[in-house]
């Protein structure tokens, strides 16, 4: 049934959009904003939030030194990892932390 819905809401907005005349300029604004607030539903968490202004910081640093879109799929590679190795850190400090003190004998 989604799969229906789905097809014919694209066929529907092919047709109507074909039909329409429709200024695209703002359709890059549009797009911006989606993916602004996609994003900031995403921050759920500090580790969220530093992954996501790494990624944003590393995505400018690279655009500017490849002058390639590639520099995005870089940076956000680049952060990933970055939110995973800090996630794994914090998480063996955590237990470090909880764990002193404690004899289990």
């Amino acid at each position: 049934m989604n799969y229906l819905t789905w097809s014919l809401s694209t066929f529907i907005g092919a047709i109507v959009g074909s039909a329409w005349v429709i200024d695209t300029t703002i359709i890059n604004y549009v797009l911006i904003a989606m993916f602004i607030s996609l994003l900031v539903n995403q921050f759920v968490s500090k580790l969220y939030f530093f992954v996501g202004l790494t990624a944003g910081v590393l995505a400018v640093v690279f655009m500017i030194l490849l002058q390639h879109t590639i520099a995005l799929v870089i940076a956000a590679i680049l952060a990933s990892f970055i939110g995973y190795f800090t996630d794994e850190y914090l998480t063996n400090k955590r237990v470090k932390i909880g764990n002193e003190g404690i004899d289990y004998d």
